[in-house]
């Protein structure tokens, strides 16, 4: 029981890695709570720069991280977090709910960074969507 109970435990370069991507998104979010976009696109990647420019921002009241999954050997993450959103629901007027939100975030120069992910915008729940080739004629 104990050989298993050590062999869950992240190594010491996975739980460091861990405890910096926390640290970055708590405070990537919080400038997200806060309204705060222009400041948080230092934390951006610069090859979706471009992207976070023209995309709506998140728009919560709170979060919580409830998950991180470092992959590439600890040089990208996904970032869980549950997020507070107002909400209109018909017949009960504006409520607060909990929505969670999966973000990206890679490693570049020893920091890590928000990115969006350009192969998930064009997946769909009916299969990936490719833009259409042609002349551009209507």
């Amino acid at each position: 029981m104990a050989a298993t109970a050590w062999a869950q435990q992240p190594s010491p370069p996975a739980a460091a890695a861990e405890a910096a991507i926390r640290a970055r998104a708590e405070q990537f979010f919080q400038l997200q709570v806060d309204k705060k976009y222009r400041p948080a696109e230092a934390m951006v990647a610069d090859d979706t720069k471009d992207i976070y420019y023209d995309t709506p921002k998140f728009n919560i009241n709170s979060f919580t991280i409830s998950k991180i999954d470092l992959m590439d050997g600890n040089t990208r993450a996904k970032v869980t977090i549950m997020a507070k959103v107002k909400r209109a629901v018909p017949g009960y007027g504006f409520l607060d709910i909990d929505a969670p939100a999966t973000t990206f975030w890679k490693l570049e120069n020893g920091q890590w960074m928000y990115y969006i992910d350009q192969e998930a915008l064009v997946e769909t729940p009916f299969g990936r969507v490719e833009a259409q080739k042609g002349n551009g004629a209507a």
